[in-house]
């Protein structure tokens, strides 16, 4: 009797690497989430512990709205937020204490705050909307329950001040990491471009090829700005992060790099775009040529 061959087919393992690129991708909106989260669960268990659940109402939406991607944006935001709120609530008390409640008091009231907020806006975008925002829900709010402005502003400043605590504490530098990545899929990429321009150059290849490359290098150019994008984000995710002594190292010649390589791909956009101009065509000037003849004769 013959035996019998068993094949035993593997199972299939997830591939390590997709699963990887997934959680490399992901991985930053799962730890802003955490700390989202984290921010406001503290915000709500120490402000109701001290003040009621009222104010811890308030510290939870501070802590939610402050909360950013990076521990210097989160730092900005909960200032700026603090800052518009007490600008706010004081001029709200100031004004409905000198004349009250009423259609003219409303209206000087957003007025003012509109003013002010065009005079700070240069300080901070989120600042100078917060202003009006505070001062209306202060005046309006504060005629019915009148110990909502002294609660608004604690919720801003407790909910601002564990936001940025628990930012501060789960800050590793991701972005710093991405930028670095971005910079080299770039260079890469870039590095591929070069050849295929050289031969559109040099008339090795079809017009549909050509148009292909200008195409590829003005989607390199896009890719530029994005690394840029990414650059911005991992240096503002260097600032106030006691987890990126080491890192931040590395964006210490991006600068250069990025500038360096925005030059050269605008150079070859322009190669690729004089490569592809319709009247009179890079192919045809060419083949006028008796150097670009002798040198595509074969010997």
């Amino acid at each position: 009797m013959k035996a019998k061959e068993i094949t035993i087919t593997p199972l299939p393992h997830p591939p390590l690497n997709k699963l990887l690129g997934v959680w490399s991708s992901r991985s930053p909106l799962l730890l802003f989430a955490i700390k989202s989260a984290l921010a406001a669960g503290f915000s709500w268990a120490i402000v109701s512990s001290l003040l009621g659940e009222e104010a811890a109402a308030l510290a939870v939406v501070s802590a939610v709205i402050v909360v950013q991607v990076t521990s210097w944006q989160t730092a900005r935001k909960s200032i700026e937020r603090v800052l518009g709120v007490i600008i706010g609530v004081i001029l709200a008390v100031l004004i409905a204490h000198l004349f009250g409640l009423n259609f003219w008091t409303i209206t000087l009231m957003i007025f003012s705050a509109q003013i002010i907020g065009m005079f700070l806006q240069n300080r901070g975008q989120y600042l100078a909307t917060q202003i009006p925002i505070s001062a209306a829900l202060a005046l309006l709010l504060g005629a019915t329950a009148g110990n909502y402005p002294l609660l608004r502003m604690l919720g801003a400043l407790v909910g601002g001040l564990i936001g940025t605590v628990i930012s501060l504490l789960l800050s590793p530098p991701i972005y710093i990491f991405r930028a670095r990545d971005a910079v080299a899929e770039l260079m890469t990429r870039l590095a591929a471009a070069i050849p295929r321009l050289a031969a559109a150059l040099a008339v090795q290849l079809s017009e549909a090829e050509s148009r292909e490359i200008y195409t590829h290098i003005r989607n390199l150019e896009q890719q530029v700005r994005a690394t840029e994008q990414a650059y911005s984000l991992g240096l503002d995710s260097a600032r106030l992060n006691p987890w990126a002594r080491r890192a931040r190292r590395l964006l210490v010649d991006y600068p250069d790099v990025l500038l360096a390589l925005d030059r050269l791909v605008r150079q070859m956009r322009r190669i690729a775009y004089t490569i592809n101009e319709p009247e009179p065509s890079w192919s045809e000037i060419v083949q006028k040529q008796d150097w670009a003849d002798s040198k595509q004769r074969p010997p």
